[in-house]
């Protein structure tokens, strides 16, 4: 009954124009890794980290102002780092898991899966973590195949994973065989188009452009949209079909909808992930001519960008996602060896017909 609750408010929000849809908290910003398009790591100060109890204030406004998916993500939320109060980041995300699942909120965590192993998922589910998605970081086969096993784990044990790749154009041609590799293995791919906004999860590149070309987004998306058809790419329809058509990273967001939001280290307000303000979470109502008018400044000034997660808040695909969404049901019911097998069929059912796509690992 808990799960149905969740779904229908989450449901109730994606039919509503102007549905609070999607939340994003961004905890502590410590990790062990240096990725080459995220500044992320450089920005933590432990001093203005959010505590455990602010970060459940946060929790509490985002679902007051109804938004039902929450996604939690650092740093590395998993790390056996400590934080200002002394406990590790693992056990600051699982408390604000079990807060916000408590809540009804649909809660997702991202983590690169250096940290999960059994114990970490157990506790995880316990808290009552509904998704994982595992960012790959390490381009080869055993770096692909680590977090595979951790986003297995997580699907035996009912939290559906997905295994997330930032698409550059340097990366384009292998893009469709980890796609076909992951879902495989009975686990969910989904696509991240490189940013180069210079905010928080994006480098502002003064080198030649890692963005991938039209062509480029065309072929990979069209080819992830026929393994779609069975289930096993999170990013919804609408993303793989239109994200092609904004050149060079173009969309705009809605200035007049709040259809997604994003709560920044030490409890800003921010629009989101790259349009930051100096707000304090519950210092400003989003329904005041106050935050309209600072947003429609904000972004008509912030350069655009093509982040699939806001996109897709702002632009739900509801029927295209059915595929998606059934996957999704056998693993929250406890079949897993099923998607396995599903995922298998799907794969091969595109290698027989590739359509000039390389559904080979080649990584």
């Amino acid at each position: 009954m808990k799960e149905l609750s969740k779904g229908l408010g989450l449901l109730k929000e994606l039919k509503n124009p102007n549905g609070h849809r999607y939340a994003v908290i961004e905890g502590n910003r410590d990790c062990n890794r240096s990725c080459s398009y995220c500044a992320v790591p450089q920005q933590y100060k432990r001093e203005q980290e959010s505590t455990l109890d602010q970060t459940f204030r946060q929790v509490d406004w985002l679902r007051n102002q109804g938004y039902r998916l929450l996604s939690y993500l650092g740093g590395e939320p998993l790390a056996p780092f400590k934080t200002k109060e002394g406990i590790t980041f693992a056990e600051h995300t699982t408390e604000v898991v079990k807060y916000a699942a408590d809540k009804g909120m649909i809660v997702n965590v991202t983590t690169n899966g250096d940290f999960v192993n059994k114990d970490a998922i157990e506790s995880l589910k316990k808290a009552g973590l509904d998704s994982m998605s595992f960012s790959l970081h390490t381009y080869s086969e055993p770096g692909l195949n680590h977090v595979i096993k951790g986003a297995r784990l997580a699907a035996q044990s009912k939290i559906v994973s997905a295994v997330q790749v930032v698409f550059t154009s340097e990366r384009a041609s292998q893009i469709p065989g980890i796609a076909a590799h992951v879902a495989e293995q009975g686990v969910l791919f989904s696509v991240a188009i490189a940013q180069e906004k210079g905010g928080g999860f994006s480098i502002a590149r003064k080198e030649k452009s890692i963005i991938p070309t039209t062509e480029q987004q065309k072929e990979v998306l069209g080819a992830l949209l026929r393994l779609k058809s069975f289930g096993f790419v999170r990013d919804n329809k609408d993303y793989l079909t239109q994200a092609s058509s904004y050149s060079n990273n173009s969309w705009t967001c809605d200035a007049k909808k709040d259809t997604f939001i994003h709560i920044g280290a030490g409890g800003k307000l921010d629009v989101c992930s790259d349009v930051r303000t100096n707000i304090n979470v519950g210092e400003i109502e989003l329904s005041s001519k106050k935050w309209r008018d600072l947003k429609k400044e904000l972004v008509a000034n912030c350069g655009n960008c093509m982040y699939g997660c806001y996109y897709e808040a702002q632009n739900p695909s509801l029927i295209g996602d059915i595929p998606t969404m059934a996957v999704m049901g056998l693993i929250k019911t406890g079949n897993a060896k099923l998607v396995e097998r599903i995922g298998q069929f799907g794969v091969d059912k595109v290698r027989k017909n590739p359509k000039g796509v390389d559904w080979n690992l080649r990584i």
